[in-house]
């Protein structure tokens, strides 16, 4: 007994050296939950790196190999505790772009690139999470299916994170940093382009707040919580019930909520600031109180062609990030790194105030931050580290102080802390002042790096950032709110056009009174506008254009059909799935036979679909109808009252003289009115714009056809064949009226 009590003190003790002599230790506590200690000297100091929308593909294979040949080196110099790779690994596009599918290459390329990175930065495998994107999804009709291929060649998936909410918690030195991550995509993952959104789900939000709660005490713990996922707030759907995710984040006090989806190409500024008004919370004696809460959003450009890495530091639960654009990288050089590897600045203290949070955080949030603060990364040690710090006075900048930096901590070979004191209050900024700073480093061979330009506040007011309006579209706007109010507002505006202009006629018809009021609203001497006269033509012109009736039931046929039948049938799962179709209420689909059916799936997605088509394709064919109604109308009256004007010229020319016959005016006329195609040049104009509103419904149902078959899309009644039914028939018509 005494010798197996000696052994097992012998077997604690060698495990017990062992780990206090590593950086860190990893234990997983539970499913979807783990927890690693990290020991690299700083306390409170943690680094993740951020990396999205891969898009390995193909046909583009430089993806896969500057991943490769860039991100494992780099990965090696700035040693992070997490690399969060944030959905999209794959394109899963054909060669045109149109049609969208799983291909097994691409994710066989993709595990072999991420291997070869892993090798390359040292790093362990636990240190890497990847997670699905809307890209990863194209065709995917369930979890598990043989075309899942993320379950069979992520990273994810050969760790066991297998649950759509994984979270990973970093403890050093009193301090702990929850990273949570978030899987939002369609659980029945349907084709592109009707695969847009985030798809949440009421039990992944409740995951999601009892993830977040997990370290939770009374009185708190210093805790600084971080969600990643791949959808922004602004493409996220509601849950079935109508639960936001914003509101999830901002409940637990999220500092911040970091995402991909979104390409560099909408701008350089894709962040938001999300402050909510009121949020329920319970404090530590179970009383219900309501404050005001924020969140910061913060979304990274891609991989695909910006080639951008983010680093996000944590300096005792301050929170900055910094983007780094490898484009310009030699892709070839991966064994000359003291050539090529970059030197990266990633400012902790003070921060960005166009990106930290508004509010104080509470007293054990705030350390004594008296020091300018900032890691390094570098493979070349630095020599000399100066921050300057400038004011911006009226537009300009002015350098009012440059601070010698101190090397703080040392980790590894190529990671440096370095911080400088400082008087903030010196740095009390006004309505006309603003102050900024950038970090200068030296290193021993000579060269010169620094960071671009950051404006603070000791006060914490936040900066507003000027945003582009692109910018704005796609971070600021909740698209799923916009859907509904755009798709409201079309068919209000087709009931306006249509039904009240209907009544209206039937009303003046009835009476015998609409030619009349016609008439004597263009009648020669009322030419003169006033108000009433300009809300009269108006009027009339959407009453005339209800005249035709053949036309008028085609419009109103077209409308019933679009708001109650499918709009067209396809191949909206993957290859040897069956087919489905789609509705202004989103698609029906049945995975196999086996399977119940499933309905109103990609909504808010089918926006793509349906927004462009009624604004672009039958709002201004309606309309061009009407115009056509309203100008051959115009004509006619032009027509009679030339033809009258001429009748009673040639009865007072024939009075005073008969012997000019052949020349009298209205032979001019006659000769010019000599078939339907006769010269109006506002007719001519409508049938541009009708020629226009064709291309563009052509150019919307081949992308679809692509997208979905050739065949199924083309054959469906209700979507490709209406628009160029309706307007051959208003052009005969049109022409018929000319003959006439």
């Amino acid at each position: 007994m005494t010798q197996l009590v000696l052994r097992f003190l012998c077997v604690f003790i060698v495990v017990f050296l062992c780990g206090s002599s590593c950086d860190s230790t990893h234990s997983v506590l539970q499913e979807g939950r783990e927890v690693v200690g990290v020991n690299h000297g700083l306390d409170g100091v943690i680094w993740v790196v951020q990396i999205s929308d891969i898009h390995i593909s193909s046909y583009h294979p430089n993806r896969a190999s500057s991943l490769e040949n860039l991100a494992g080196p780099l990965l090696a110099v700035i040693n992070p505790s997490l690399v969060l790779i944030t959905g999209d690994l794959t394109d899963a596009k054909s060669k045109d772009h149109l049609s969208r599918r799983q291909d097994r290459g691409e994710w066989l390329q993709y595990r072999q690139t991420i291997n070869k990175v892993i090798e390359d930065s040292g790093l362990p495998e636990y240190a890497f999470y990847d997670l699905r994107g809307n890209h990863d999804m194209f065709g995917v009709p369930f979890v598990g299916s043989r075309l899942d291929y993320f379950s069979k060649y992520s990273i994810s998936s050969s760790r066991n994170r297998t649950s759509s909410i994984q979270s990973i918690t970093f403890k050093n030195s009193g301090w702990k940093h929850l990273f949570v991550g978030l899987d939002t995509s369609m659980k029945v993952g349907l084709r592109g382009p009707c695969n847009l959104f985030g798809h949440p789900t009421e039990e992944q939000l409740r995951k999601l707040d009892e993830e977040l709660s997990q370290w939770d005490t009374c009185p708190p713990d210093n805790v600084t919580k971080l969600v990643f996922g791949h959808f922004p707030v602004s493409f996220t759907a509601s849950a079935e019930h109508g639960s936001r995710l914003e509101y999830t984040l901002a409940k637990h006090s999220v500092g911040a909520y970091i995402c991909g989806h979104l390409h560099k190409s909408f701008g350089p500024n894709l962040i938001h600031h999300h402050l909510l008004p009121k949020v329920e919370f319970h404090d530590c004696g179970n009383s219900t109180v309501n404050r005001k809460v924020e969140f910061w959003e913060w979304e990274l450009g891609d991989w695909r062609k910006a080639r951008t890495i983010r680093v996000i530091a944590i300096d005792q639960g301050h929170i900055s990030f910094t983007d780094f654009s490898l484009s310009g990288l030699p892709v070839d050089a991966a064994h000359q790194r003291e050539k090529w590897l970059p030197t990266l600045i990633v400012p902790t203290y003070p921060l960005d105030s166009y990106s930290m949070e508004q509010s104080a955080k509470p007293p054990y949030f705030m350390p004594s931050h008296d020091y300018v603060r900032s890691l390094i990364f570098s493979i070349q040690p630095p020599e000399s580290v100066i921050a300057r710090l400038y004011e911006t006075t009226l537009g300009k900048l002015h350098l009012l102080e440059e601070l010698e930096m101190v090397l703080k901590m040392k980790t590894g070979n190529s990671v440096y802390m370095y911080e400088s004191p400082w008087q903030s209050a010196k740095y009390i900024d006004s309505a006309n002042t603003q102050y900024s700073y950038k970090v200068s480093v030296v290193d021993v061979a000579g060269k010169v790096t620094e960071s671009s330009l950051r404006s603070f506040s000791v006060q914490r007011k936040v900066s507003k950032l000027k945003k582009t309006w692109t910018e704005f579209l796609v971070m600021d706007l909740l698209w799923e709110r916009a859907f509904v109010v755009l798709l409201r507002l079309a068919l209000i505006l087709f009931f306006i056009l249509f039904i009240c202009p209907k009544f209206i006629l039937h009303f003046l018809l009835g009476n015998g009174r609409y030619e009349q009021w016609s008439y004597n609203l263009f009648r020669v001497g009322s030419q003169r506008l006033t108000v009433r006269r300009v809300f009269q033509l108006i009027a009339w012109f959407f009453i005339q254009g209800c005249t035709r009736t053949l036309i008028w039931w085609e419009q109103v046929f077209i409308l019933l059909w679009l708001v109650l039948c499918p709009w067209f049938w396809g191949q909206v799962l993957g290859d040897g799935y069956p087919l489905g179709f789609m509705s202004i209420r989103g698609w029906m689909v049945q995975v196999n036979d086996s399977s119940p059916l499933y309905n109103d799936l990609g909504w808010p997605d089918i926006l793509v679909i349906v927004i462009p088509y009624l604004y672009f394709v039958l709002l201004p064919l309606y309309f061009l109808i009407f115009t056509l109604s309203a100008e051959d109308f115009i004509n006619k009256i032009d027509q009679v009252e030339s033809s009258a004007v001429w009748q009673k010229k040639e009865k007072a020319f024939r009075t005073t003289s008969s012997e000019a016959k052949s020349s009298l005016p209205y032979k001019g006329l006659d000769k010019g009115e000599g078939g339907p195609f006769r010269c109006r040049w506002a007719w001519w104009i409508i049938m541009g714009g009708c020629l226009l509103v064709s291309v563009i419904h052509i150019g919307q149902v081949s992308a679809i056809a692509g997208a979905y078959g050739y065949m199924t899309v083309f054959a469906s009644p209700g979507f490709a064949w209406p628009v160029p039914i309706l307007m051959i028939t208003t052009v005969f018509q049109s022409l018929s009226c000319r003959k006439h």
